[in-house]
């Protein structure tokens, strides 16, 4: 086996391979027209199945809680949604390529494995999210009546989606990569999945949780994921909504430094594995 070790590369090539896989990954996306058009009928017939659920929710019986009703929680589904539709399973192209035996080539090019598919995949999902996000907003904007959205409400969620969703896909990678030392990236899966069901909010904002479960979900990345950028719905000033953003930003750097370690853990397994063979 060839040694793990990645090659170098200068700064210059290193930028034309980032693009490369950046467009390589938004024509994908698009290419993928039949694929995309599910998911767009998906994500519009889940805005509406929760519109009809929470057309008969009585939200007024939440004490001290008014800006929660009807049409924004619609809005705030509309959101959450969104970014898991935009990622989707990711992890699923990392674990089989461990499964495949192609990580020892992988991680031997110039650049680095985690930068090539966060490149790749960062295009595949904003392409994505470009097409999603007018059909959902279209859709909610429809069935509730309402815009919700200032425009510098807008600029703020273009932000934390875009970081929203960078978190969420570090995550993906991490889980893929658990293959690597056996048959692990499902079950990590579906820890993640889950934990992203109840701690993030995806379908209800973290206001109605009881307060120990509250506090411990917005200490967790996953309410930077999801409850932080679609929590926008409510209207937040100015203040409140930088307030919003940097636990997103901290979580990103954290993940990011988990990525990068997890990420030398293969490098050092493999380099073994290749010096025993």
């Amino acid at each position: 086996m060839p040694n793990a070790r990645p090659g170098r590369m200068d700064d210059r090539r290193r930028r034309v391979g980032i693009r490369a896989l950046f467009r390589f990954g938004w024509r994908s996306a698009l290419s993928e027209r039949f694929s995309l058009a599910v998911i767009c009928v998906t994500y519009v017939v889940l805005i509406a199945v929760f519109a009809s659920i929470f057309s008969i929710t009585p939200f007024f019986e939440l004490e001290g809680l008014a800006e929660i009703n009807a049409a924004s929680m619609i809005w705030y589904v509309t959101v959450t949604e969104l970014v898991t539709l935009v990622v989707g399973n990711r992890y699923i192209e990392v674990r089989e390529e461990i499964l495949a035996g192609q990580v020892g080539g992988l991680i031997t090019r110039p650049l680095p494995y985690w930068l090539m598919k966060m490149a790749e995949w960062t295009g595949r999902s904003l392409a994505q999210g470009l097409v999603l996000a007018p059909v959902g907003f279209l859709a909610a904007a429809l069935i509730t009546g309402n815009w919700p959205w200032a425009p510098w409400h807008l600029a703020m969620l273009a932000v934390m989606l875009a970081g929203a969703t960078m978190l969420m896909l570090m995550a993906h990678f991490m889980v893929g990569l658990l293959e690597l030392w056996g048959p692990h990236a499902r079950p990590a899966h579906w820890i993640n999945q889950k934990f992203t069901f109840l701690l993030g909010g995806l379908i209800l904002p973290l206001a109605v949780y009881p307060d120990g479960l509250r506090q411990f979900a917005a200490s967790t990345p996953y309410a930077a994921m999801l409850h932080g950028p679609a929590s926008l719905v409510f209207g937040p000033s100015a203040a409140e909504a930088i307030t919003m953003l940097v636990p997103l930003l901290l979580w990103l750097g954290v993940m990011a430094v988990g990525v990068l370690w997890l990420y030398q853990r293969v490098l050092d397994t493999v380099g073994r594995v290749g010096d025993q063979a």
